[in-house]
């Protein structure tokens, strides 16, 4: 049977860029709303177009921070792979 090799860089590596990404993906989401506040604020002030663009920034607003929170989750998993990885091999390192 073939042995199991793990890059622990490697891992360490998709955890830093997951975790730069959520914070990535977080402030373009934060933008986005602050255009459709904006859209609402100067643009369209009335009428059934002003009412569904605010009704979909209210259900949008409930996303805000998750994208973060999803790539936080992956990240932590790929940090605790290694975390774990490390402890069943230990016996091998002394």
């Amino acid at each position: 049977m073939g042995d199991l090799v793990v890059f622990d860089t490697e891992y360490s590596s998709l955890q830093r860029k997951y975790h730069a990404y959520g914070k990535l993906m977080e402030a373009k989401y934060n933008e986005y709303l602050d255009v459709l506040s904006m859209v609402c604020e100067y643009g369209i002030s009335e009428g059934e177009v002003f009412k569904n663009i605010r009704s979909f920034k209210a259900t949008a607003e409930m996303l805000r921070g998750e994208f973060y929170a999803v790539t936080a989750g992956i990240s932590s998993l790929c940090d605790s792979y290694v975390d774990e990885i490390d402890e069943a091999d230990s016996f091998m390192y002394g």
